[in-house]
Protein backbone atom coordinates (compact mmCIF):
# COMPACT_ATOMS: atom_id res chain seq x y z
CA UNK A 1 0.00 0.00 0.00
CA UNK A 2 2.81 2.63 0.72
CA UNK A 3 4.59 1.54 -2.53
CA UNK A 4 1.58 2.07 -4.26
CA UNK A 5 0.85 5.42 -2.25
CA UNK A 6 4.51 6.65 -3.04
CA UNK A 7 4.31 5.90 -7.03
CA UNK A 8 1.30 8.00 -7.12
CA UNK A 9 2.76 10.86 -5.22
CA UNK A 10 5.78 10.33 -7.90
CA UNK A 11 3.92 10.29 -10.92
CA UNK A 12 2.55 13.66 -10.31
CA UNK A 13 5.07 15.02 -9.42
CA UNK A 14 7.38 13.69 -12.06
CA UNK A 15 4.86 14.95 -14.73
CA UNK A 16 4.61 18.64 -12.20
CA UNK A 17 8.08 19.14 -13.02
CA UNK A 18 8.57 17.71 -16.18
CA UNK A 19 6.31 20.62 -17.47
CA UNK A 20 7.29 23.16 -15.43
CA UNK A 21 11.14 22.08 -17.15
CA UNK A 22 9.81 23.16 -20.42
CA UNK A 23 8.18 26.30 -19.13
CA UNK A 24 4.82 25.57 -18.48
CA UNK A 25 3.53 25.72 -14.83
CA UNK A 26 3.44 22.43 -12.23
CA UNK A 27 -0.18 22.62 -11.87
CA UNK A 28 -0.68 21.85 -16.05
CA UNK A 29 1.66 18.61 -15.25
CA UNK A 30 -0.35 17.61 -11.97
CA UNK A 31 -3.76 18.09 -14.13
CA UNK A 32 -2.26 15.80 -17.07
CA UNK A 33 -1.11 13.45 -14.50
CA UNK A 34 -4.71 12.90 -13.22
CA UNK A 35 -6.24 12.49 -16.79
CA UNK A 36 -3.72 9.68 -17.38
CA UNK A 37 -4.47 7.80 -14.14
CA UNK A 38 -8.16 8.33 -14.59
CA UNK A 39 -8.27 6.50 -17.94
CA UNK A 40 -6.56 3.30 -15.73
CA UNK A 41 -8.35 0.67 -13.16
CA UNK A 42 -6.46 2.00 -10.72
CA UNK A 43 -8.15 5.18 -10.32
CA UNK A 44 -10.68 4.21 -7.77
CA UNK A 45 -8.14 3.25 -5.65
CA UNK A 46 -5.98 6.28 -6.20
CA UNK A 47 -9.01 8.57 -5.56
CA UNK A 48 -9.02 6.52 -1.98
CA UNK A 49 -4.92 6.83 -1.41
CA UNK A 50 -4.87 10.36 -2.39
CA UNK A 51 -8.00 11.76 -0.08
CA UNK A 52 -6.36 13.29 2.68
CA UNK A 53 -3.45 14.31 0.40
CA UNK A 54 -6.23 16.06 -1.69
CA UNK A 55 -8.28 17.75 1.17
CA UNK A 56 -4.95 19.53 2.54
CA UNK A 57 -3.72 20.88 -0.18
CA UNK A 58 -6.78 22.15 -1.36
CA UNK A 59 -7.43 24.07 2.10
CA UNK A 60 -4.12 25.38 0.72
CA UNK A 61 -4.95 26.14 -2.44
CA UNK A 62 -7.88 28.67 -1.38
CA UNK A 63 -5.86 30.09 1.38
CA UNK A 64 -3.55 31.02 -1.01
CA UNK A 65 -6.60 32.65 -2.96
CA UNK A 66 -8.01 34.55 -0.29
CA UNK A 67 -4.66 35.97 0.51
CA UNK A 68 -4.24 36.96 -3.58
CA UNK A 69 -7.21 39.20 -3.20
CA UNK A 70 -6.69 43.28 -2.49
CA UNK A 71 -9.73 43.75 -0.07
CA UNK A 72 -9.98 47.43 -1.04
CA UNK A 73 -9.57 47.16 -4.54
CA UNK A 74 -12.61 44.38 -4.60
CA UNK A 75 -14.97 47.15 -2.54
CA UNK A 76 -13.92 49.89 -5.06
CA UNK A 77 -14.90 47.60 -7.61
CA UNK A 78 -17.80 45.48 -6.06
CA UNK A 79 -20.50 45.52 -9.30
CA UNK A 80 -17.77 44.57 -11.72
CA UNK A 81 -16.70 42.05 -9.49
CA UNK A 82 -20.40 40.26 -8.52
CA UNK A 83 -21.12 40.95 -12.51
CA UNK A 84 -17.64 39.03 -13.33
CA UNK A 85 -18.71 36.00 -10.76
CA UNK A 86 -22.16 35.59 -12.18
CA UNK A 87 -20.77 35.85 -15.70
CA UNK A 88 -18.36 33.30 -15.36
CA UNK A 89 -20.91 30.90 -13.12
CA UNK A 90 -23.74 31.28 -15.78
CA UNK A 91 -21.47 31.38 -18.72
CA UNK A 92 -19.49 27.86 -17.52
CA UNK A 93 -23.05 26.49 -16.29
CA UNK A 94 -24.50 26.97 -20.07
CA UNK A 95 -21.14 25.60 -21.31
CA UNK A 96 -20.93 22.38 -19.88
CA UNK A 97 -24.33 21.49 -19.86
CA UNK A 98 -24.77 21.94 -24.03
CA UNK A 99 -20.72 20.04 -23.89
CA UNK A 100 -22.43 17.18 -21.37
CA UNK A 101 -25.86 16.88 -23.91
CA UNK A 102 -23.17 16.53 -27.21
CA UNK A 103 -21.58 13.59 -24.85
CA UNK A 104 -24.48 11.81 -24.69
CA UNK A 105 -25.57 12.73 -20.83
CA UNK A 106 -29.37 12.85 -19.62
CA UNK A 107 -30.82 16.23 -19.11
CA UNK A 108 -30.87 15.60 -15.07
CA UNK A 109 -27.11 14.46 -15.03
CA UNK A 110 -25.97 17.00 -17.71
CA UNK A 111 -27.89 20.00 -15.09
CA UNK A 112 -26.14 18.41 -12.02
CA UNK A 113 -22.68 18.33 -14.19
CA UNK A 114 -22.78 21.49 -15.51
CA UNK A 115 -23.86 23.25 -12.15
CA UNK A 116 -21.04 21.50 -10.26
CA UNK A 117 -17.73 22.68 -12.84
CA UNK A 118 -19.56 26.32 -13.21
CA UNK A 119 -16.78 27.91 -10.74
CA UNK A 120 -13.94 29.21 -11.96
CA UNK A 121 -10.97 27.24 -12.13
CA UNK A 122 -7.51 27.36 -10.95
CA UNK A 123 -6.05 27.47 -14.02
CA UNK A 124 -7.18 30.66 -14.21
CA UNK A 125 -5.40 31.94 -11.85
CA UNK A 126 -1.77 30.17 -12.98
CA UNK A 127 -3.02 32.38 -16.22
CA UNK A 128 -3.20 35.45 -14.68
CA UNK A 129 0.05 35.00 -12.33
CA UNK A 130 2.30 34.78 -15.84
CA UNK A 131 4.93 37.59 -15.74
CA UNK A 132 3.58 38.15 -19.74
CA UNK A 133 -0.17 38.51 -18.26
CA UNK A 134 0.34 40.55 -15.14
CA UNK A 135 2.76 43.03 -17.00
CA UNK A 136 0.51 43.83 -19.65
CA UNK A 137 -2.89 44.31 -17.53
CA UNK A 138 -3.78 46.85 -15.28
CA UNK A 139 -3.46 46.52 -11.78
CA UNK A 140 -7.14 47.07 -10.69
CA UNK A 141 -8.33 45.04 -13.47
CA UNK A 142 -6.65 42.24 -12.50
CA UNK A 143 -7.70 42.43 -8.90
CA UNK A 144 -11.37 42.39 -9.76
CA UNK A 145 -10.26 39.28 -12.15
CA UNK A 146 -8.87 37.60 -8.90
CA UNK A 147 -11.96 38.36 -6.93
CA UNK A 148 -14.74 37.52 -8.87
CA UNK A 149 -13.07 33.92 -9.51
CA UNK A 150 -12.52 33.91 -5.88
CA UNK A 151 -16.34 34.88 -5.52
CA UNK A 152 -17.78 32.17 -7.89
CA UNK A 153 -15.65 29.90 -5.80
CA UNK A 154 -17.20 31.07 -2.73
CA UNK A 155 -20.58 30.59 -4.50
CA UNK A 156 -19.53 27.14 -5.59
CA UNK A 157 -21.28 25.32 -3.07
CA UNK A 158 -24.63 27.27 -3.08
CA UNK A 159 -24.68 27.03 -7.16
CA UNK A 160 -24.20 23.47 -7.37
CA UNK A 161 -26.88 22.55 -4.47
CA UNK A 162 -29.45 24.26 -6.46
CA UNK A 163 -27.86 22.44 -9.52
CA UNK A 164 -28.52 19.15 -7.52
CA UNK A 165 -32.53 20.19 -6.48
CA UNK A 166 -33.12 20.88 -10.17
CA UNK A 167 -31.40 18.01 -11.48
CA UNK A 168 -33.17 15.77 -8.92
CA UNK A 169 -36.65 17.46 -9.80
CA UNK A 170 -35.95 16.72 -13.19
CA UNK A 171 -35.10 13.08 -12.83
CA UNK A 172 -38.14 12.87 -10.54
CA UNK A 173 -40.24 14.11 -13.56
CA UNK A 174 -38.09 11.85 -15.71
CA UNK A 175 -39.58 8.62 -13.94
CA UNK A 176 -42.74 9.43 -13.79
CA UNK A 177 -42.73 10.33 -17.48
CA UNK A 178 -41.41 6.34 -17.84
CA UNK A 179 -43.28 4.92 -15.57
CA UNK A 180 -46.73 6.31 -17.23
CA UNK A 181 -45.78 5.41 -20.47
CA UNK A 182 -44.30 1.57 -19.39
CA UNK A 183 -40.82 2.10 -20.45
CA UNK A 184 -38.35 1.29 -18.87
CA UNK A 185 -36.23 3.72 -16.46
CA UNK A 186 -32.68 3.57 -15.54
CA UNK A 187 -31.02 0.65 -13.79
CA UNK A 188 -28.69 1.43 -10.53
CA UNK A 189 -25.21 -0.67 -11.37
CA UNK A 190 -23.95 -3.50 -9.65
CA UNK A 191 -20.55 -4.06 -7.51
CA UNK A 192 -19.18 -7.40 -7.61
CA UNK A 193 -16.11 -7.64 -5.50
CA UNK A 194 -13.45 -10.05 -6.05
CA UNK A 195 -13.41 -11.65 -9.36
CA UNK A 196 -13.38 -15.19 -8.58
CA UNK A 197 -14.95 -17.97 -10.12
CA UNK A 198 -18.36 -16.73 -8.95
CA UNK A 199 -17.77 -13.06 -9.60
CA UNK A 200 -17.07 -14.16 -12.85
CA UNK A 201 -20.36 -15.52 -13.42
CA UNK A 202 -22.07 -12.59 -11.99
CA UNK A 203 -20.45 -10.45 -14.44
CA UNK A 204 -21.39 -12.28 -17.03
CA UNK A 205 -25.04 -12.92 -16.21
CA UNK A 206 -25.22 -9.35 -15.59
CA UNK A 207 -23.79 -8.79 -19.32
CA UNK A 208 -26.27 -11.06 -20.55
CA UNK A 209 -28.99 -9.24 -19.09
CA UNK A 210 -27.76 -5.92 -19.88
CA UNK A 211 -27.85 -4.82 -16.05
CA UNK A 212 -24.87 -2.14 -15.50
CA UNK A 213 -22.16 -3.44 -13.26
CA UNK A 214 -18.91 -1.99 -11.64
CA UNK A 215 -16.40 -5.14 -10.79
CA UNK A 216 -13.56 -4.60 -8.46
CA UNK A 217 -10.83 -6.78 -6.91
CA UNK A 218 -8.03 -5.94 -4.31
CA UNK A 219 -6.05 -9.29 -5.31
CA UNK A 220 -3.25 -8.50 -7.64
CA UNK A 221 -3.36 -12.44 -9.27
CA UNK A 222 -7.05 -12.31 -9.82
CA UNK A 223 -7.20 -8.44 -11.22
CA UNK A 224 -4.52 -8.94 -13.88
CA UNK A 225 -6.42 -12.18 -14.93
CA UNK A 226 -9.82 -10.75 -14.86
CA UNK A 227 -8.43 -7.65 -17.11
CA UNK A 228 -6.28 -10.12 -19.65
CA UNK A 229 -9.74 -11.54 -19.97
CA UNK A 230 -11.40 -8.60 -21.26
CA UNK A 231 -13.34 -7.84 -17.95
CA UNK A 232 -14.11 -4.03 -17.15
CA UNK A 233 -12.59 -4.55 -13.50
CA UNK A 234 -10.99 -1.51 -11.20
CA UNK A 235 -8.06 -2.52 -8.41
CA UNK A 236 -8.71 -2.27 -4.58
CA UNK A 237 -9.54 -3.81 -1.69
CA UNK A 238 -13.53 -3.51 -0.68
CA UNK A 239 -12.17 -3.62 3.10
CA UNK A 240 -11.74 -0.10 2.46
CA UNK A 241 -15.46 1.93 2.67
CA UNK A 242 -14.04 4.91 0.83
CA UNK A 243 -13.26 2.72 -2.09
CA UNK A 244 -17.17 1.46 -1.97
CA UNK A 245 -17.94 5.08 -1.57
CA UNK A 246 -15.59 6.04 -4.66
CA UNK A 247 -16.99 3.03 -6.93
CA UNK A 248 -20.61 4.49 -6.35
CA UNK A 249 -21.63 2.14 -3.32
CA UNK A 250 -24.67 5.03 -2.55
CA UNK A 251 -25.98 4.61 -5.55
CA UNK A 252 -25.58 0.84 -6.10
CA UNK A 253 -28.26 -1.52 -6.38
CA UNK A 254 -26.41 -4.71 -4.81
CA UNK A 255 -23.32 -5.95 -4.11
CA UNK A 256 -21.84 -9.57 -4.66
CA UNK A 257 -19.31 -10.92 -3.07
CA UNK A 258 -17.20 -13.20 -5.43
CA UNK A 259 -14.64 -14.17 -2.73
CA UNK A 260 -16.15 -14.80 1.02
CA UNK A 261 -14.49 -13.32 3.56
CA UNK A 262 -16.29 -13.56 6.78
CA UNK A 263 -14.26 -11.58 9.00
CA UNK A 264 -13.71 -8.68 6.62
CA UNK A 265 -18.03 -8.66 6.17
CA UNK A 266 -18.29 -9.29 9.98
CA UNK A 267 -15.87 -5.72 10.51
CA UNK A 268 -17.29 -3.93 7.78
CA UNK A 269 -21.30 -5.00 7.67
CA UNK A 270 -21.96 -2.03 10.78
CA UNK A 271 -20.45 0.50 8.45
CA UNK A 272 -22.21 -0.39 5.57
CA UNK A 273 -25.48 -0.64 7.56
CA UNK A 274 -25.19 2.41 8.68
CA UNK A 275 -23.78 4.53 5.31
CA UNK A 276 -26.05 2.09 2.39
CA UNK A 277 -29.27 0.79 4.60
CA UNK A 278 -30.98 -0.03 1.36
CA UNK A 279 -27.75 -1.76 -0.22
CA UNK A 280 -28.37 -5.78 -1.01
CA UNK A 281 -25.38 -7.85 -0.41
CA UNK A 282 -24.93 -11.54 -2.22
CA UNK A 283 -22.05 -14.05 -1.52
CA UNK A 284 -20.78 -17.27 -2.98
CA UNK A 285 -20.35 -19.63 -0.18
CA UNK A 286 -18.78 -23.57 -0.09
CA UNK A 287 -20.00 -24.98 3.26
CA UNK A 288 -23.00 -24.38 5.38
CA UNK A 289 -21.51 -23.17 8.25
CA UNK A 290 -20.82 -19.95 5.97
CA UNK A 291 -24.29 -19.92 4.43
CA UNK A 292 -25.05 -19.69 8.11
CA UNK A 293 -23.17 -17.38 9.29
CA UNK A 294 -23.23 -14.68 6.67
CA UNK A 295 -27.25 -15.16 6.76
CA UNK A 296 -27.13 -13.73 10.01
CA UNK A 297 -24.81 -10.70 8.66
CA UNK A 298 -28.15 -10.12 6.68
CA UNK A 299 -26.01 -11.08 3.64
CA UNK A 300 -28.33 -13.15 1.31
CA UNK A 301 -25.08 -16.07 0.81
CA UNK A 302 -25.58 -18.93 -1.83
CA UNK A 303 -24.23 -22.19 -2.30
Amino acid sequence: DEAFTAFTLLLVLAAACATAMIGLSLTLGAFLAGLAVSGTPFRHQVQTEMGPFRGLLLSFFFISVGLSIDLPGLLRNLPLVVIGAFGILTVKTALGYIAARMNGWSVPGATQLATLLAQGSEFTLVILSLASITANMPPALMGSLIAAIALSLALAPSWAMLGGKLSRELARRKQVTMETSGEPAGERPVIVIGMSAAGRLAVDALIDFDIPYIATDGDPDRFLSAVADGYNVSFGDAANMKLIEAVGGSNARAVVLGKARYEVSKEVTPSINRRFPDLVRLVAVETIHDLDRYLELNIRAHL
